[in-house]
């Protein structure tokens, strides 16, 4: 995947849609002219097996914890909270927790340190979080937490996926890969959500959804299979209010409640009681009015509100919130969360967030995805505790 995203941005720098920075902390760009810097390893960071694991900072010094931001990578999972704390859990391989270890953890555990996060994004092996000053912080192969390597200014959104990061700054959005401060910006006028797939990148824009990248199975939305150097409108018949970008289709929540999907669809993850691709939108079927969705893996979950959460799609860990077995091609309802904000799914497990700020989880639990502190995949869900180990 490294090689086909190098040559993705190589052809994207080639053709003029990207521009690229060379001098990360150049104060003419209005960035941080410390951008790159390393922050210093929290106690613990080179704890080995054999080593006792470091004691995790307090994700919640007094209940209730509400959680207001929520994002899943592959196998990971990360929240702000209200206090602009941030905890994680799951997989921590490539040091994505950003806790000072690699070690897996089944149950949350603060970021050291930080207090005013505004935003958090959860790739494929690393995360961001969008400090309140705009500032960007993501975590790099050795699970340091990193400044952006490329001068950003204020950032008001930003997005993960596989090896890259990205941001929305006052000169559009500008990226950078997990090895290099070489970044490029994209001048489309995307001002209030990006989602980043992987290999495509979406953002929206005075309700209009915009995608640019590699067109796995029609993934951009533009109604062909053409992979784009620049960006491209998604072929949405209504404005829409919500986009998620998954590894290769893509959803968004209009602006009636209606939720659209497009890319690929060989499990039913587009929701329209179908396992075909699909270049253009379709309108995900039997699915109440939608607050949010997400797209990942193979599958698709959306929040409704008073209604809960419903997902679809692949199912063999449970992920869809049913009996693991078949893919679910219609939408179905997840037992037990009594209503749902938000929603972030990995590859095989559900995350939501409903309207106390609590967070559910359900799918996979090899890694500690479902941040109870067990093991073992579990298709109903089960509500994580903020307070962590």
């Amino acid at each position: 995947m490294a090689s086909r995203l190098t040559v993705l941005l190589a052809a994207l720098v080639g053709l003029g849609c990207f521009e690229v920075h060379s001098e990360p902390g150049d104060a003419s760009a209005g960035g941080d002219t410390d951008a790159g810097r390393r922050d210093p390893p929290p106690t613990g960071t080179d704890a080995s097996p054999t080593d006792p694991l470091p004691e995790p900072e307090p994700l919640c010094g007094r209940p209730p914890c509400r959680a207001v931001r929520i994002s899943a990578g592959s196998s990971h999972t990360c929240i702000v909270l209200e206090s602009g704390r941030v905890g994680c859990w799951g997989a921590n391989g490539t040091g994505q927790l950003g806790d000072g270890t690699t070690v897996d953890r089944p149950s949350p555990v603060a970021v050291p340190g930080v207090t005013d996060a505004q935003d958090v994004a959860a790739g494929r092996g690393h995360t961001c979080i969008l400090h309140a000053d705009g500032r960007v912080r993501c975590t790099d192969l050795d699970g340091r937490w990193v400044d952006a390597p490329v001068a950003i200014g204020r950032a008001t959104g930003i997005a993960a996926g596989t090896g890259y990061s990205a941001a929305i700054t006052g000169r559009g959005v500008l990226s950078w890969t997990d090895r290099g401060p070489a970044g490029w910006t994209w001048t489309s006028p995307v001002s209030e959500q990006i989602e980043g797939g992987e290999l495509h990148v979406c953002g929206l824009s005075a309700s209009e959804v915009w995608c640019v990248g590699e067109d796995t199975y029609g993934s951009l939305g533009a109604g062909v299979e053409a992979s784009s150097t620049e960006p491209v409108r998604a072929a949405l018949e209504r404005p829409a209010v919500q986009v998620s970008a998954g590894r290769g289709h893509t959803c968004a929540v209009l602006d009636d409640g209606s939720t659209a999907c497009w890319g690929a669809g060989w499990d039913g993850q587009l929701g329209n009681r179908s396992a075909e691709h699909s270049p253009a939108p379709v309108i995900v079927s039997g699915l109440p009015a939608a607050l949010h969705v997400a797209a990942n893996g193979h599958h698709t979950c959306a929040a409704a509100g008073p209604e809960g959460v419903y997902c679809w799609g692949n199912n063999d860990a449970g992920q869809a919130g049913t009996t693991p077995g078949d893919a679910q091609l219609d939408p179905v309802p997840v037992p037990r969360v009594p209503s749902a904000r938000r929603v972030a799914i990995g590859v095989s497990h559900s995350c939501a967030v409903d309207d106390t700020g609590g967070v559910w989880c359900w799918g996979a639990n090899r890694q500690g995805e479902l941040g109870r502190g067990t093991s073992g995949d579990d298709w109903e869900p089960g509500l994580v505790s903020p307070g962590g180990t």
